[in-house]
């Protein structure tokens, strides 16, 4: 809807210019000449067509604005689940390790705060991977 009401309005505007025109040409031209009756006649065709595309201005610009003011409640409810993005990352990162290293990261997540390490700064997933690496190591 909001294109429609924009593309009214431009429509309305270039109308406008148009008329404008023609008016000017129609005023310094002879009134007998060619030019003068197609400045005529386009400023008559504007002048009875803009009612229709100031109707549509108005029809889409109310819905413009009830679309507007329904779509900030459902923004607000998006705003929800926010993490959403984040979830599918972590599966994506989780279909790629191995189901012990899948069951080793969730073990370190939980056991370590969800991701804080000793110092209280967040350890990232390579962190986390060469510790298991490690740990493997010593085993």
């Amino acid at each position: 809807m909001r294109r429609a009401f924009i593309g009214s309005l431009v429509t309305l505007g270039v109308m406008f210019i148009i008329a404008s025109i023609s008016v000017g040409i129609g005023v310094a031209t002879p009134e007998g000449s060619l030019l003068n009756s197609v400045a005529a006649g386009t400023f008559i065709t504007m002048l009875c067509s803009s009612p229709l595309v100031f109707l549509v201005a108005l029809v889409t610009g109310i819905a413009t604005l009830v679309e507007r003011l329904q779509g900030k409640q459902k923004r607000k409810r998006s705003y929800e689940n926010f993490a959403f993005d984040e979830d599918i990352e972590l599966d994506d990162i989780m279909a790629r390790l191995t189901p012990d290293q899948q069951a080793y990261l969730q073990e370190q997540l939980r056991s370590n705060r969800l991701g804080l390490g000793n110092d209280g700064e967040l350890m990232s997933m390579n962190d986390l991977l060469d510790s298991y690496e490690e740990k493997e190591k010593r085993m």
